[in-house]
């Protein structure tokens, strides 16, 4: 066996899971491991170890922020009892308390290390806790839910004729684990059963009751293809600890019977009929029953920015309703399968008339369709409609997607705003925010009335099919295309995009400034077409108009700019970065979050063009290579952190937590 040097080299033996390692056994499959370790959402420093049972070629351990990951290679392939064997021993050799076990492919849910490490700090006589799973295809699409008994006395009783634990979803004791045997081959593909077996004979075991993974059902894995060896293994074991005076390992015995007679695809079928109704919702109704509102001051933003959660509520049966004001989007969101609600608001205006006839309207809205969950983003969905939705009894989510003038001006509306939302933000069950820095901006002007449910989403995410990764253009000519993509505002920066322009014009005559995006929107920060024009006219920029689809225009692109002044986390920069685009940023919430000096790009000083035009005449004298580097970073980010399915499974959890009901 050889050990690979680690990810990283910051030091993950501090913190409060300092006595934590996520245990990964892998055969192959290196875009499971790395999705199965980014999915790991904690307020600590994490260490993983990877083992790889004979991969061809070697996985490679993924650059996850937060997190060290080492690679212990198993020369050929042994089986995931050996894989798993091996990872126990090299954890106690590493001093570990306890091992955190995830499968590759399989997904953990935010906290899932942190509520496992205290109830088991807590519980010393406990030496495995598992976590509630839902159960999800290769699409993310939930098929149903495994909730096994929380008690230790239960799970003994019924340890047969359900699983007592889902093995990737345990977080084992290491020494207990050693001192009965470690996992062992003798029971092939029901390894898992076999150790919790000999554990609950010395020590409690015992799951927490709320969701902590989700359980990738594929086809080839062990359950499918080793399904007859594991069930002959499971009958092994229950003739072993057969106890003919409790009547569930007589069920037990007749369930693992059946499914020894019955074929896969069929027992798959009676188990999600089974299984998914009691998952969804305590009283027995169905996803097709979830009714969810989501309210926005622009349709477009929703059919924009969240086509992937709305697919995911529809493909679910949800009725989805999309209250905005009404735009050239909203007929394609109907044909998506949303309703579609006008609504009366403007999204700058601060005519208190206006205000109150866009919270009466919500409030109305609210009272009619009975939604179990309202999402609001931007401001005045935000603030009124959390104030509209508290009035009717709804429950609600507040997602704060960027600060916007509020936080970037000091006037006397940006005051009278902020008042707004200390008053409003006392509604909301949880209040979501984008980036640390916004959230960390509210909580130290104390808007939030209740700052213990402020969570951070880390962005909204991005199709990584959608947005997939394209070469750098080849040019012949040696021109080179910078693009700006967003609406036409100043304090996007498009201001100090134009003076930089100036600057470098005469001394890189082959560089192209693009400008790709509407004029004239309704906002106090417009800019003009005829300013734009003029602009086109002086030869400074060009104007590429505005577009549905900007994939092809990224592809045309050697470098995307944003020099904006403050942004939630930039949908533009993601996109670019997932296609494989070096960036020029401004070092600002939101813009940081995704571009990381040096490594997927460049970020300059906001409000400075001279501090831009340094960073793109820097980004002109780089090497190809170099550029393309950057862009392959960046492509890499977007994977591990801001991939879309992780957001959307923050949302089917919210929405499971509220309604009881899976999506």
């Amino acid at each position: 066996m050889t050990l690979a040097a680690p990810s990283s080299s910051f030091d993950a033996r501090t913190g409060a899971l300092a006595d934590v390692a996520i245990l990964l056994p892998a055969f192959n499959g290196q875009a499971d491991v790395e999705r199965s370790l980014a999915s790991f959402r904690e307020n600590a420093p994490l260490y993983a170890l990877i083992v790889d049972d004979g991969s061809a070629p070697p996985l490679v351990a993924p650059v996850i922020p937060g997190m060290s990951v080492e690679i212990l290679r198993i020369p050929q392939n042994g089986g995931i009892e050996q894989a798993r064997k091996t990872g126990i021993d090299a954890l106690a050799a590493r001093g570990y308390r306890y091992a955190a076990c995830i499968d590759a492919g399989d997904l953990a849910a935010p906290l899932r290390l942190q509520k496992q490490h205290a109830a088991m700090q807590a519980s010393p006589a406990l030496a495995a806790l598992g976590m509630w799973t839902q159960v999800v295809d290769r699409a993310g699409q939930p098929l149903f839910m495994l909730t096994p008994a929380t008690d230790a006395h239960t799970l003994r009783r019924t340890r047969f004729l359900r699983s007592p634990i889902v093995n990737p979803s345990v977080m084992l004791r290491i020494d207990a684990v050693l001192a009965v045997g470690n996992y062992r081959a003798e029971y092939p593909a029901a390894e898992d059963l076999d150790m919790f077996l000999r554990l609950m004979e010395h020590y409690d075991c015992a799951n927490l009751p709320e969701l902590g993974l989700y359980y990738e059902l594929n086809e080839s894995g062990v359950s499918a293809t080793k399904r007859r060896r594991q069930i002959i293994s499971t009958l092994r074991l229950l003739g072993k600890y057969f106890n003919a005076p409790n009547p569930y390992d007589w069920l037990g015995l007749v369930k693992n019977l059946l499914h020894l007679a019955l074929p896969w695809r069929v027992l798959h079928r009676v188990k999600r009929m089974l299984l998914s109704a009691p998952a969804n919702a305590p009283d027995g109704s169905a996803a097709s029953s979830l009714r969810i509102a989501l309210v926005c001051n622009m349709a477009w933003a929703m059919y924009t920015y969240r086509q992937g959660l709305l697919r995911a509520l529809i493909r679910a049966g949800a009725q989805v309703t999309i209250i905005a004001p009404r735009d050239d989007t909203s007929d394609a969101l109907a044909a998506m399968g949303c309703r579609c609600i006008d609504l009366p608001l403007s999204a700058k205006g601060t005519n208190p008339v206006h205000d109150l006839r866009t919270l009466g309207a919500l409030y109305r809205h609210y009272r009619a369709l009975r939604p179990h969950v309202v999402f609001h983003y931007t401001i005045k969905p935000n603030i009124y409609g959390s104030i509209a939705s508290w009035l009717a009894r709804v429950p609600s989510v507040a997602v704060t997607t960027g600060l916007g003038y509020v936080f970037i001006q000091q006037s006397r509306t940006a005051q009278v705003a902020k008042k707004l939302y200390r008053f409003a933000f006392r509604f909301p069950r949880e209040v979501w925010f984008l980036n640390r820095d916004d959230e960390a901006a509210f909580v130290d002007q104390h808007l939030l009335a209740h700052p213990e449910r402020a969570r951070l989403l880390h962005g909204e995410g991005i199709d990584l099919d959608q947005y997939p990764y394209t070469p750098l253009p080849t040019h012949h000519d040696d021109a080179f295309t910078f693009l700006l993509i967003g609406r036409m505002l100043w304090d996007k920066g498009v201001g100090e995009y134009v003076e930089a322009a100036r600057q470098l014009r005469a001394r890189y005559p082959h560089a192209r400034f693009c400008l790709l995006g509407p004029t004239g929107v309704h906002n106090p920060e417009a800019i003009l077409r005829e300013e734009v024009r003029a602009w086109e006219s002086e030869g400074v920029i060009e104007y590429l108009d505005q577009t549905q689809d900007v994939r092809p225009f990224i592809a045309g692109a050697d470098c995307v700019v944003l020099p904006s002044y403050r942004e939630g986390v930039p949908r533009t920069l993601m996109e670019a970065c997932a296609m494989g685009r070096p960036v020029v940023a401004t070092d600002v919430p939101g813009c940081r979050d995704v571009i990381v000096h040096g490594e997927n790009g460049l970020l300059c000083d906001a409000r400075n063009a001279a501090s831009l035009a340094q960073a793109l005449a820097q980004m002109l004298q780089m090497d190809a290579l170099a550029r393309c580097a950057m862009g392959v970073r960046g492509r890499q980010k977007m994977a591990q952190e801001f991939d879309e399915r992780h957001v959307i499974q923050r949302y089917r959890e919210e929405v499971h937590q509220i309604t009881g009901i899976l999506f």
